[in-house]
């Protein structure tokens, strides 16, 4: 029937009947189905993964003071806590724009989850700061400090200068990375005898299954548009999209 070329398209598009359509989709959804079971089957793999006892109790500093890393699991979210590590130094003016957008999304997602599970986001500066980026932000979640912790370094999304410089980073089990923050996720359980367990936790690409946004974007005949802008090109800080007021 033709071709059509959008002005946001690098290349021209084939156009077809609607009953050619519905064949190309009928293909297309054979292999959809095939990627929703191999996610189903990891997930599984994911829950079978053994555990790791947490022998720390670390003390993080809150808008209240103190917190304990034991008083983050409540039996009214199942003894369950997901981390955000969010990228962030005293010395910035707000966090990591990507751990923003990411935060941005379990925000809007609260309700679903504080049944299930408790979520916090963690970041190596101090109260006032964190405090500040979240009003900014408008998220609902509480953000702890872990500055004065070896939380971040244990858990292998804070590293020093000398692991730098050393390519000692071990950053996402085995990467070299090369600043003192990284983002990931980790998952924590609390057991009937008050024990917390570390039971998974994924960075880097790995973050990708929990973004939304992404999933809704890959669904347009553009996609993300990155392939030669660059990866992310076009996040930005969610105060950075609001029109300009005089």
């Amino acid at each position: 029937l033709g071709q059509f070329k959008s002005r946001n398209m690098t290349t021209e598009h084939k156009i077809v009947s609607r009953a050619e359509w519905v064949t190309a989709r009928k293909a297309l959804l054979d292999e959809e189905k095939k990627l929703c079971k191999i996610r189903t089957d990891v997930a599984q793999m994911r829950r079978e993964l053994p555990w790791v006892k947490v022998e720390t109790d670390y003390v993080f500093d809150g808008p209240s003071g103190q917190v304990k890393f034991s008083e983050l699991f409540t039996e009214s979210n199942n003894n369950n806590l997901v981390v955000y590590h969010y990228m962030i130094q005293p010395e910035w003016d707000s966090g990591c724009h990507l751990c923003s957008f990411w935060c941005d999304g379990f925000n809007g997602s609260l309700p679903h989850m504080l049944p299930r599970t408790n979520f916090v986001a963690i970041g190596a500066s101090n109260v006032q700061h964190l405090e500040k980026v979240k009003a900014t932000k408008g998220w609902n979640f509480p953000v702890l400090s872990s500055q004065k912790t070896s939380f971040n370094s244990d858990f292998r999304v804070g590293f020093t200068k000398e692991e730098i410089d050393a390519k000692k980073t071990d950053y996402n089990y085995g990467r070299h990375w090369q600043m003192a923050e990284a983002p990931g996720i980790s998952v924590f359980k609390k057991g009937t005898d008050g024990s917390i367990y570390h039971t998974y936790s994924t960075f880097a690409a790995g973050l990708a299954e929990v973004n939304v946004v992404f999933s809704v974007l890959d669904m347009l005949p553009d996609g993300r548009d990155e392939k030669e802008k660059g990866h992310m090109w076009w996040v930005k800080h969610k105060e950075a999209y609001e029109p300009k007021t005089a």
